[in-house]
């Protein structure tokens, strides 16, 4: 029970920086006038999507850097999701 507690607890973890990455990539363009709403489901979606890949290769990734650039990644595969969906 603890190794899947563990286990979602990264993957939230990964998620909350995803979307935050989506999040404000989607104001910046609803602030520039580039759209006229914030696209809530298009954040959600494209966050749980990259997050799904990055949890993924996650141990992989891990083994060649540390933590903060990991969290680093996980905002910047969330600006580039927004982008791709």
């Amino acid at each position: 029970m603890e190794v899947i507690l563990g286990e979602l607890l990264f993957l939230s973890y990964i998620y909350l920086f995803c979307f935050l990455g989506a999040l404000s990539k989607d104001l910046l363009e609803t602030f520039l006038g580039n759209i006229e709403e914030i696209l809530v489901m298009k954040v959600i979606v494209s966050s749980l999507a990259v997050a799904i890949v990055l949890y993924g290769g996650s141990d992989k990734i891990l083994e060649k850097m540390a933590c903060k650039p990991f969290t680093a990644l996980c905002y910047i595969m969330g600006l580039v999701s927004f982008e791709v969906l």
